[in-house]
């Protein structure tokens, strides 16, 4: 049987990271950029229209990269931590910059904080959210509390409409 070489330098397999970017590279369905002044794995951060596109061979049929793209999107969202400790991951984002937040643990605290304030977020050079990291503990406590609120008074949905 023919296996498929791993794309990393140990050949110990394929890694989530080389599999994304295989998955994001447009060179697959047929069209190289050149021109892009960054990694492919930012290809979807970054202004794109000075860059050169080619026309090359497709190894990958486009409406089956178009369903891949679909798929990437769809699984993007956050997943909980193994272990659940971090109740809201995935589910709020920053009010200030509309990144999600990430979570953190530093000196036996529990922290979410805004991913736009990472240098990553920000290749186009805007600048990165001052927002500031909330305590896990505190958020989960005041969101259990409205929720338990809701729940127990439901008129206040309809009163703050």
């Amino acid at each position: 049987m023919n296996w498929l070489r791993p794309r990393s330098k140990t050949g110990k397999g394929w890694h989530p990271t080389g599999i994304r970017q295989v998955l994001i590279n447009p060179a697959y369905k047929g069209e190289a950029l050149v021109n892009r002044h960054c990694h492919i794995s930012d290809i979807n951060k970054v202004d794109l229209s000075k860059v050169i596109k080619l026309v090359v061979p497709p190894i990958v049929p486009e409406d089956k990269w178009n369903i891949a793209q679909s798929r990437l999107i769809n699984n993007k969202s956050s997943k909980a931590t193994e272990d659940g400790v971090f109740t809201l991951q995935g589910l709020i984002k920053c009010g200030i910059c509309g990144c999600s937040y990430r979570t953190d643990r530093s000196h036996g605290y529990r922290y979410y904080l805004c991913r736009g304030e990472l240098k990553r977020f920000h290749i186009d050079g805007s600048p990165r959210c001052k927002n500031r990291s909330i305590r896990a503990k505190n958020l989960e406590q005041a969101v259990w509390k409205r929720v338990s609120d809701i729940i127990n008074d439901p008129e206040i949905i309809s009163n703050q409409c």
